[in-house]
């Protein structure tokens, strides 16, 4: 599994990955991510995805002490694969020792006209296997100067 090491505040981590369609289908209909945190689920969460090329809004979709799951549904059915970017932190604060996991899933209803809510007929959304995009650990900036040269961050952090 990929890691990332990123400072506290100010530097995304992204993640590039393929997003196929759900086995037997060549449409997607939406996205889930899900990201599990080492300490506490923060309560301001920055998380940005763009799928070929085009900025996505995400919504929460389930919250827990220690995860949260957004979701992306698009307007219309989409000819999968896709490329995604998931950016995490970006314009956010992660508190340092807080490293999250992120996984992704494309979906898409049986009729392959919608996605994560229900065909009408009541079919449930299909989704692709679990995509394990990696960790990303956050580290303190003395650490995060170290590796890259720079100088930068705040003073004993």
């Amino acid at each position: 599994m990929t890691v990332i090491q990123i400072p506290p505040s100010g530097i995304p981590a992204n993640f590039d990955f393929e997003i196929p369609a759900p086995e037997g289908l060549s449409t997607l209909g939406g996205v889930r991510m899900h990201c599990v945190f080492a300490l506490a689920r923060p309560d301001v969460f920055a998380l940005r995805l763009r799928i070929d090329g085009v900025e996505e809004s995400t919504m929460d979709s389930a919250m827990g002490a220690k995860s949260i799951t957004r979701i992306t549904q698009f307007q219309q059915a989409r000819n999968a694969p896709v490329q995604a970017r998931l950016s995490i932190n970006e314009g956010g604060s992660l508190q340092q020792g807080n490293n999250v996991t992120v996984y992704a899933w494309g979906a898409q209803t049986e009729s392959g006209t919608g996605a994560l809510n229900p065909d009408e007929g009541g079919s449930p959304s299909l989704m692709t296997d679990t995509i394990e995009l990696g960790t990303v650990e956050v580290i303190p900036w003395q650490e995060w100067n170290r590796l890259t040269g720079a100088n930068q961050g705040e003073e004993g952090s």
